[in-house]
Formats: structure tokens, C-alpha cells, sequence
């Protein structure tokens, strides 16, 4: 026969049963609580902008000139105050152009060099770099390449896959935008063209910036 319970009992659930429930359910708002902050607080976390290199895209004015290099296939445009300089006036035969304007003697006095050189077994950029700059600084002691890995980073450059030099590897300040690319390692160069250490401006370094933004591959 079927036990019956007293009137009072019928859908009494026991107080072990109510003192889990209660577990469950504070566990469950607690985890809720602690995921919400960490999804708040990784939002609201600033990125670290040199951990990362990012492509980015550059406005240039609707006057600039277009250099096409037929060598290496590629394109990149140019202020029309700047004078293109072709590769047989230089002896490094990784130098394969040059942009600069020597008839300016202001702090916006800029020469742009660009090297090349061959890396068909695509070897790290960094690694590659240590058998390119073999040389020693201007002390005759300290290996250029010490200097240059001690100030590599990989920051936001208008190039993909760069890294990018801020300093004085000879007499002269500065920079360099490495960039690994179809089977060759490109090298921008920034510097002033008024003295060997007289610091190129912000406003150069500007157009440099807007030059590489518009570096592209062609066919």
C-alpha cells in the first residue's frame, strides 16, 4: 500500500536538498560575476601598439609622382620636390634608389634610400640581418649588428612583416624600416641631407612614412 504523507509534508523539499540548491546557485552568480569582469577589464586593457606590426594606411597628396622600379616590380610614390637618383650612381650594388632633395638647406632636408638584398630561402628577418651588417661601428669595436638588434622593433610601420631602427648606426641619425617580401629583404633609409649629424625632422620623417605607405608589388 502506498504510504501517504500528512497534508502539511506534501511538497516539502528537505533542508540538505534547499542548502545545495543555494550552493549551486551562488557558485554559478560568482562565476557569472568574475567572467563579466574579466571580459570588461580585457576591453577596456589599452593594446600595446609596438608588441605588433600593423599595416597602415597613409593619405598622400593628389601631386605626387609615381617611381616604378622594373627590377623588383614594385611602386611607390614620391614628392615631386625630391630627385630620383638611379642605382649606377652608387657603389653598393644593394643600393637600388634614392630619393632626396639637395637644393633644400632647411631642417626638412631628407635623403631616402632604398636597399635590397636577396633572401630566397626566407631566412628571419632578424637572423638574416646579422649576415648583412658584418661591419663594427664608428668606435672600430662594437659590431654594427649589436647596435641594430639592440634598437630593432617590431612597431606599427606602414609596411607588413617590418621591423623598424631609430638611431645612429654610423655618424649619421637615422632610420630604418626593414621589411621581408617575396623572396628579398627591403631596407628604407631615412636621414638628413644637410649634415652627417644633424637629425632628420619630424616633417621628413612624415613623408617617409607616407612613401612607404604607398609601396606596392606590380606586375
Amino acid at each position: 500500500m502506498r504510504k501517504v504523507l500528512p497534508a502539511g509534508r506534501r511538497g516539502f523539499i528537505p533542508a540538505p536538498v534547499m542548502i545545495g540548491l543555494a550552493v549551486i546557485l551562488l557558485i554559478t552568480a560568482a562565476t557569472i560575476y568574475v567572467n563579466s569582469n574579466l571580459i570588461r577589464k580585457a576591453h577596456e586593457q589599452p593594446t600595446d601598439k609596438s608588441a605588433v606590426p600593423v599595416d597602415v594606411v597613409m593619405d598622400v597628396p593628389a601631386n605626387w609622382i609615381t617611381y616604378t622600379n622594373t627590377e623588383y616590380n614594385f611602386s611607390l610614390k614620391y614628392p615631386p620636390d625630391l630627385k630620383v637618383i638611379s642605382p649606377t650612381n652608387f657603389s653598393e650594388k644593394s643600393n637600388i634608389v634614392s630619393f632626396n632633395n639637395p637644393s633644400d638647406e632647411t631642417v626638412n632636408s631628407k635623403n631616402i634610400l632604398i636597399n635590397v638584398y636577396p633572401n630566397p630561402q626566407n631566412i628571419p628577418l632578424e637572423e638574416f640581418l646579422e649576415t648583412v651588417f658584418t661591419q663594427t661601428g664608428v668606435d672600430g669595436k662594437t659590431p654594427v649588428i649589436s647596435i641594430l638588434k639592440a634598437n630593432l622593433k617590431q612597431t606599427q610601420s606602414p609596411l607588413p612583416r617590418s621591423l623598424v631602427f631609430v638611431g645612429t648606426l654610423g655618424e649619421t641619425p637615422s632610420k630604418h624600416v626593414f621589411s621581408s617580401q617575396k623572396g628579398n629583404v627591403y631596407e628604407f633609409i631615412l636621414s638628413s641631407g644637410i649634415g652627417s649629424e644633424i637629425e632628420y625632422s619630424a616633417e621628413s620623417e612624415k613623408i617617409f612614412d607616407q612613401m612607404l605607405s604607398t609601396f606596392k608589388f606590380v606586375e
